[in-house]
């Protein structure tokens, strides 16, 4: 009877049954996606947290290695110093004395300009008149010259100084962390572990860490600053004896016109008169004739 009355509705209703089929199946289509859904979001809420633990503080034990090998650094910055120290210095008289070298050379060239022998007696003493005036002028260059050189020494100073400064302090603390290693043993004996907390605490309360990496970091910035300072005083010096050196040369440029003007001035002297005239030069542009 069931299979009948179901052949009977769906011969009177066909179109009715195919949509109730076409709503059956989109239903279990439906029903399909979201099972697939679920089953795709299940195991994300599923998904356990990994907790990170709390890292772990440094022992005492540690902490001492640690503060030993910055003094380490500390002892290897002190020595690499005393070294560049050194042959800063030495760098240093070095460019000075070739600089000055180098000048006074070209100086004494400039000043001892040959005229040949002497063989006219008219004129001897307008050479001697010069030979005095480029002694002045040698004098004057001497006296130029040394402010030069006191600059660039005194600048560079100023910044070796500095680096010196800091090195006295890295010192400092280097001692002192030894000096209370040294008490915390002998607080402690035979007890490493408690000296170790011991210097910790004395490292902790003064902040010895951080100190130390400050005063590294400023070592590193003062020795820049003195390798800049170095070439820049030594570049400022020569520009101070070029100075120097060519207002010499204009001295020597202007004792050697009035040379020619001295001998000229005497030979016709000389020659308005019948007789000879001794003459003596007083100054390179003035005679005294007698």
């Amino acid at each position: 009877m069931s299979t009948v009355f179901i052949e009977f509705v769906c011969a009177l209703y066909p179109d009715t049954i195919m949509l109730v089929g076409a709503v059956l199946i989109v239903c279990l289509m439906l029903y399909g996606a979201t099972a697939q859904v679920n089953q795709a979001t299940v195991p994300a809420n599923n998904i356990s947290v990994i907790s990170i633990p709390p890292a772990r503080a440094p022992s005492a034990a540690e902490l001492v290695a640690s503060y030993s090998r910055r003094l380490d650094v500390v002892l290897v910055a002190e020595r690499e110093d005393k070294t560049s120290s050194r042959a800063a210095a030495a760098a240093l008289r070095g460019r000075l004395v070739r600089g000055l070298a180098a000048r006074r050379l070209q100086r004494v060239l400039h000043a001892n300009t040959s005229f040949g022998e002497v063989q006219n007696d008219k004129w001897a003493d307008c050479l001697s008149a010069k030979k005095s005036k480029i002694n002045e002028l040698e004098t004057i260059y001497d006296e130029q010259e040394g402010p030069c050189i006191e600059k660039a020494e005194s600048e560079v100073m100023d910044k070796r100084n500095a680096v010196r400064q800091i090195i006295k302090e890295t010192r400092k603390w280097r001692k002192g962390f030894k000096y209370l290693h040294k008490l915390c043993k002998e607080n402690n004996p035979k007890d490493k572990k408690g000296a170790d907390t011991c210097l910790v605490d004395y490292m902790q309360k003064d902040n010895y860490d951080n100190t130390i990496a400050r005063l590294l970091e400023m070592l590193q910035i003062a020795q820049t600053d003195f390798s800049s300072q170095f070439e820049t005083s030594i570049g400022s010096f020569e520009e101070c004896l070029d100075g120097v050196f060519s207002n010499f040369l204009e001295g020597v440029r202007r004792v050697t016109d009035s040379l020619h003007k001295c001998y000229k001035k005497k030979i016709s002297v000389v020659n308005a008169n019948s007789e000879e005239t001794k003459c003596v030069v007083t100054d390179l542009s003035k005679l005294k004739c007698t």
